[in-house]
C-alpha cells in the first residue's frame, strides 16, 4: 500500500472517529483492535470503537471505524454500529467479523451475516441482521467528510429462526414483526419472534 494510500485511509478514519464522538459527546469512548484473524493483515489501522453508556444511550455501543475503506468499489462504502448490554470483547470481534466480510461480500441494508456462535452466553442470536441505525435517527447514520463518505449500518443480533423468515418472507416483513414485538435488541436473552 503507497504512503498516499495510506493517508487517505487514516484521514477517513479520523473522519470516522470525529463524527462518533461529535454523535456520543460527554460519553467515555476507547478504540480497540481484534487481533485474532486476517483483519490486522488486511487493514493494520482498523479499529471498533467502544462507547460508554451515557446521555445519549444507556447501552454500550460498538462502531466500526475504516471498514468503509474496505468496501468493494462496486458497493456502498459502509460502517456498522452494534448495541449491547455490556462492555465486552465479543462485540469488537462481531463489527471486526462483519466488516471483513463486508470486504469479500458487499454487504447492505437487509443483508444477514452468521456470527458463528451464540451471540453472548444465553442468546439465541447467531446473526447480525443490517438495518439503518433507526435507534440514533438519520444523522448518525451518515458520514460526510471532505476525507470520505459512508453510511452507517446497525447490527441487530436476530435468531437463525428470524433470519430464515426474512429469507422467506422478506425484509419489510421481519422488520414489521420485530418492531411489532418492541424487542429489545440489546438484550442477549430475548426470545425469538418466529
Amino acid at each position: 500500500m503507497t504512503r498516499d494510500r495510506l493517508r487517505l485511509l487514516a484521514a477517513f478514519e479520523a473522519a470516522v472517529e470525529r463524527h462518533v464522538r461529535a454523535y456520543f459527546a460527554g460519553h467515555e469512548c476507547t478504540s480497540h483492535v481484534w487481533t485474532p484473524g486476517p483483519m490486522r493483515d488486511l487493514l493494520p489501522a482498523f479499529r471498533v470503537l467502544e462507547i460508554a453508556p451515557g446521555p445519549r444511550t444507556p447501552h454500550w455501543t460498538y462502531v466500526s471505524a475504516g471498514a468503509a475503506v474496505l468496501s468493494r468499489p462496486d458497493a456502498a462504502a459502509l460502517e456498522f454500529v452494534l448495541i449491547a448490554p455490556e462492555s465486552n470483547p465479543r462485540h469488537v470481534e462481531i463489527v471486526t467479523m462483519t466488516a471483513h466480510y463486508n470486504h469479500g461480500i458487499a454487504l447492505d441494508e437487509g443483508h444477514t451475516v452468521p456470527i458463528g456462535d451464540l451471540w453472548l452466553p444465553g442468546s439465541r442470536c447467531d446473526h447480525v441482521l443490517l438495518r439503518r441505525p433507526l435507534a440514533f435517527g438519520e444523522r448518525f447514520g451518515h458520514i460526510d467528510d471532505p476525507a470520505g463518505a459512508a453510511r452507517i449500518l446497525w447490527l441487530v443480533p436476530i435468531t437463525a429462526a428470524e433470519r430464515d423468515f426474512k429469507a422467506a418472507n422478506g425484509l419489510a416483513a421481519l422488520a414489521s414483526r420485530l418492531d411489532e414485538a418492541a424487542v429489545e435488541y440489546w438484550r442477549p436473552d430475548r426470545a425469538s419472534i418466529v
